[in-house]
């Protein structure tokens, strides 16, 4: 279960000040997307101490999201260039954010996509199991498998 709250989210925003929000989440955890999607949406906390907004939608962060089948399979090449351009068609920045939400493959996946798009985006990981929480969102591991090789 993912704890992901309103109090979790306006910490994350006070330090990341995001221009929008990418959401990329498992879809084995897809009935968390509903619950983490509404506490986006309700939201009351302040986004932007110089424009003094106090909701996403008045400070205009936008949030798009994308359910991928998660897995060793997702920690590829070409996965990374499918994900890079739906964050490219959807005006992703260097000022954007990226919350993963899944298992340790997917946290891998999300991690080494953060670290190179537009040379570095900011992450937030939700991992979904245990080995997640300690191998990818402790341990800092972003990785995907390139000539067969698992990382």
């Amino acid at each position: 279960m993912v704890h992901f709250s309103q109090t979790v989210f306006q910490q994350l925003l006070s330090r990341v000040h995001p221009d929008a929000i990418f959401l990329l989440v498992d879809k084995k955890v897809s009935v968390t997307v509903a619950k983490i999607q509404s506490v986006i949406e309700g939201e009351k906390a302040k986004t932007s101490e110089e424009k003094g907004q106090s909701t996403l939608k008045e400070a205009e962060i936008h949030y798009h999201t994308l359910e991928l089948h998660a897995g060793e399979e997702i920690k590829s090449l070409s996965h990374i260039e499918r994900v890079a351009s739906w964050l490219n068609d959807n005006h992703a920045t260097r000022s954007s954010l990226i919350v993963a939400i899944g298992g340790g493959a997917l946290l891998d996946f999300a991690g080494f996509l953060a670290a190179i798009y537009k040379r570095g985006i900011a992450i937030a990981y939700l991992p979904t199991t245990l080995l997640a929480m300690i191998d990818a969102a402790y341990g800092g591991k972003t990785a995907v498998d390139i000539l067969g090789i698992k990382n």
